[in-house]
């Protein structure tokens, strides 16, 4: 499936909106578009790979093909946030700390760094764990995705999601934070990218076909976790939910499947869906990765003038112009990098990676 979907711009924009206004302490519900990132990617990225593998026939010219496009694709900006915040770091010594972090984070080892040193304060730094989980991604998928024929991964794929519950309950009896490990360890997200790598080996009118079906299995599991949800409140006993772990063990993949029947749907052409095609919230999924990487300097701005003006709330009339405000400012500093840093490395890729004819090996 090679053809541009508007409405997976518009899916990726709400995504990195969410996240960022869970920051600014608006929404706390906004990690969820970290998981829906997952899905998309896995979506995007197996779909590239399957792609190449039509298109491509050396195992090694894949593999170099797909890493120089994704390196191009992120590094530039990735490792320009990175010497911002070196810069910063001598500049403000609020931001003095973030410099011992760096060495993870040029590794994209981060996320491992978050789970050996836990800590709830938030910094320059503090997002870009999920990058680091990305692009370890990046680096197993591609020879499960060769090695593999289309229906042996797709059953590799399906089984990863089914079985990813069973390996995050595993973490209650060999982890001391298992909670952390569950969010911050990439075996334990493999399911958000496998339930977006399934979608990739199907048709468009397979998916059609397994859109209903699909729609109300996950209709019955969301109503069984509400159920469940409300029984446990009803009881007095939410607590279950923490310590017993039921929230990060089935819950992770329950949101991971709901993101890829948004995905069905924008696929499909869902009228559901449409307001995802609207042209500010695409324009805003294009330039999504730079909204992430640099929506965290922009909070810890707009904090300290949220604090500047004494303000209590963000829900208050003077907050909702301030929270509109970061908005348009991280949008604004968006677009610079897109246009400074992302698109010119874009054209570069397109230009040396054309589309070429499958080469027959004698």
């Amino acid at each position: 499936m090679n053809r541009r979907v508007p409405g997976l711009d518009g899916l990726r924009a709400l995504s990195a909106v969410g996240v960022a206004l869970m920051h600014l302490r608006v929404l706390p519900i906004g990690w969820i578009g970290v998981q829906v990132f997952y899905v998309l990617s896995g979506f995007l990225i197996t779909g590239l790979l399957l792609s190449s593998k039509d298109d491509i026939a050396s195992f090694s010219e894949r593999l170099k093909h797909f890493y120089a496009r994704r390196s191009l694709r992120i590094l530039p900006l990735y490792f320009a946030y990175l010497f911002f915040v070196f810069v910063a770091s001598y500049l403000n010594s609020e931001f003095r700390d973030q410099r011992a972090l760096l060495w993870s984070l040029a590794t994209y080892t981060y996320n491992i760094h978050r789970v050996l040193h836990p800590t709830d304060a938030f910094g320059l730094c503090t997002h870009l764990w999920s990058l680091s989980i990305e692009e370890q991604f990046y680096f197993g998928w591609p020879f499960i995705v060769f090695f593999m024929s289309t229906k042996h991964f797709r059953i590799f794929a399906m089984t990863v999601v089914a079985l990813s519950p069973l390996l995050r309950a595993t973490l209650v009896l060999t982890s001391h934070n298992p909670h952390l490990d569950a969010y911050f360890l990439t075996p334990y997200q493999l399911d958000g990218f496998a339930a977006g790598a399934v979608l990739s080996t199907l048709s468009i009118s397979q998916l059609r076909v397994l859109r209903k079906p699909f729609a109300l299995v996950l209709a019955a599991a969301v109503a069984c976790s509400l159920l469940w949800n409300m029984h446990v409140q009803w009881f007095g006993l939410l607590w279950l939910m923490r310590n017993g772990h039921a929230s990060w063990t089935w819950g992770y993949t329950l949101i991971d499947l709901l993101a890829a029947a948004m995905i069905i749907e924008c696929i499909c052409g869902s009228p559901l869906v449409s307001i995802l095609e609207w042209t500010p919230l695409r324009y805003l999924g294009r330039i999504s990765y730079g909204f992430y990487v640099w929506h965290a300097a922009s909070v810890i701005l707009f904090v300290h003038i949220f604090h500047r003006l004494r303000l209590i709330s963000w829900l208050q009339p003077g907050g909702l112009l301030l929270m509109l405000g970061f908005l348009a400012f991280n949008t604004f500093i968006s677009t610079l990098s897109f246009r400074l840093l992302e698109r010119p490395s874009i054209l570069l890729k397109d230009r040396i990676f054309q589309k070429q004819p499958k080469t027959i090996l004698a």
